[in-house]
């Protein structure tokens, strides 16, 4: 029963927007020192200023850019580079035509970049600024700007970019959504299956960690399944996996976590419960199992498959071991629990476990 774990960090993937902000903050590191450079030269000290600072917004963002749980923060400072660099073209280049282009593409940009309300605040920051500067272009600098429609009609377009961008993102967020609860379920059990269980696990590692608090965990197998499914067939075992996910999660508090470890096993994850009291819950379980199982897969044309019964590895939290070998622990339990006649719960509180050192081990049967 060897188990190999990844670490949450390890788990997710990079979305496109983190991976956008990546490249787009590489060149930005590159770029903006060099134009920060031409615009001294050229006498350009507000410009100057601003690719200064864009430049060390995009250094802050290579720290975090090392850690994927820190992508937000990149895609922001990309964001707000994009923001700097669009108010000074705002504040210099509105007797252009060609500078008006740009304007109902930055909408877009900060919607993918940082999503919906933080891209419409920034996008409106943009817009009162950018009218701002148009009505007061020609005291800043001496000309006039464009032509009022010209501007009205960038206005416009602008507007238009947001209200589409805006409900795209939503769209795209609600699907993503989707996608990911999906991919967390188990399709069988409708309980959450490894990748959906491991971010949670994670979480309350971090509160106990934090807090100090209690949390144990165990570790289930449907003794003899493989049996099961030679004799009686696959609906038989698909059924019955249903029958006893439903059993557990029944049985459990709101508060618990149960999830499909993979084929017959299921894992149970109990916040603020220490060792003795995650014990008596899974013996509480392995007795339901045995005398309420066998009549509920009954039901639906499996009557011969007979007592079905359950083994229990338990055990509790020691910090600041890691998610593996918290899940090892049990799962050296759960083993042990197999291996001395199943339908038995195997605990310890102890980092060393009973198959190596028998007095750290209790048997409950």
């Amino acid at each position: 029963m060897g188990i190999i774990l990844k670490s949450q960090s390890e788990l997710e993937i990079p979305s496109a927007e983190f991976r956008f902000a990546k490249h787009i903050l590489v060149v930005g590191i590159i770029l903006l020192p060099l134009l920060a450079i031409i615009d001294y030269k050229s006498d350009y000290l507000i410009p100057t200023l601003a690719k200064i600072i864009s430049a060390f917004i995009c250094v802050i963002g290579l720290f975090f850019i090392r850690n994927i749980r820190f992508e937000k923060y990149v895609r922001l400072c990309i964001a707000v580079v994009i923001l700097i660099m669009s108010l000074t073209g705002a504040y210099y280049k509105q007797d252009s035509y060609y500078s008006l282009i740009w304007v109902p593409v930055l909408p877009v940009l900060f919607a993918f970049l940082v999503g919906v309300i933080p891209g419409i605040v920034l996008s409106f920051i943009y817009l009162c600024f950018y009218s701002f500067c148009y009505y007061f272009f020609a005291s800043f600098h001496a000309s006039q700007p464009v032509d009022i429609q010209v501007w009205l009609t960038s206005v416009l377009a602008f507007m238009l970019t947001l209200l589409v961008s805006t409900f795209f993102k939503l769209e795209k967020q609600k699907d993503e959504l989707d996608i990911r609860t999906a991919a967390e379920l188990d399709y069988l059990t409708r309980v959450p299956n490894r990748h959906g269980f491991m971010p949670r696990l994670n979480n309350e590692i971090h509160r106990v960690n934090r807090y100090d608090s209690d949390l144990s965990l165990m570790l289930i197998d449907i003794d003899h399944f493989k049996r099961i499914n030679d004799e009686y067939g696959h609906p038989a075992g698909d059924q019955l996996l249903i029958e006893f996910s439903a059993l557990l999660v029944s049985r459990l508090r709101s508060s618990d976590i149960v999830a499909r470890w993979g084929g017959e096993e299921f894992i149970v994850l109990t916040p603020e419960t220490d060792i003795r009291a995650c014990t008596d819950l899974a013996e509480t379980l392995r007795a339901s199992v045995a005398e309420t199982l066998r009549a509920s897969v009954a039901e639906h044309s499996f009557a011969n498959i007979g007592k079905v019964t359950a083994s229990f590895g338990a055990t509790q939290y020691i910090q600041p071991e890691t998610e593996q070998a918290f899940i090892s622990r049990a799962d050296e339990l759960l083993y042990l629990a197999k291996k001395r006649g199943r339908n038995k719960v195997e605990f310890s509180h102890s980092k060393y476990l009973a198959n190596k050192t028998c007095q750290n081990v209790n048997s409950v049967a």
